[in-house]
């Protein structure tokens, strides 16, 4: 399998600019979207997180859930795909960074996103949802400084365990 390096075009519709970050199962890649015409974050899985069906399958059972949640509050979810081997979750692109940039800050400067973390998680429980991994590194700004919700892996229903 071909390395992940700037410029590697996967799916014919996405090249990879620059690496965002790493964690155990996957690579969060900024790329160039030529059919949109927009940047996007890809977050594209180990070989060995695609070859664990049940893991798969929690996976795109996250892609589903996301559909018809408000886009205003929740990173968009743009598809799940595989290129020569690889999943590949294609996502919004949020260049502001995570809320982990507020730590030590005045309250001035975080309470606008905490309101918009807030209001997001209403939405949520609003349709029986709970998110299951809050924290500062899930939630994700837009360049005005608005926060979104992003990683809903444990996504599940109220009363009922994220893998039943």
């Amino acid at each position: 399998m071909k390395e992940l390096t700037p410029g590697l075009e996967l799916g014919a519709r996405y090249v990879l600019v620059r690496r965002l970050g790493r964690g155990g199962s996957a690579e969060v890649w900024l790329a160039d979207d030529r059919e949109q015409g927009e940047r996007v974050a890809l977050k594209v899985f180990s070989e060995e997180f695609a070859a664990d069906a049940p893991r798969l399958a929690r996976l795109e059972a996250e892609v589903a859930g996301a559909h018809g949640l408000p886009p205003e509050r929740v990173v968009r979810m743009d598809g799940l795909f595989r290129d020569a081997g690889r999943t590949i979750l294609a996502m919004e692109y949020l260049s502001g960074g995570d809320l982990g940039q507020f730590r030590g800050r005045s309250f001035e400067a975080w309470a606008g996103a905490i309101d918009d973390v807030a209001a997001a998680l209403e939405a949520l429980h609003a349709r029986g949802l709970v998110h299951r991994d809050l924290k500062a590194s899930n939630v994700f700004l837009d360049e005005a400084g608005h926060a979104k919700l992003g990683d809903l892996g444990l996504l599940s229903l109220a009363g009922v365990p994220a893998d039943g």
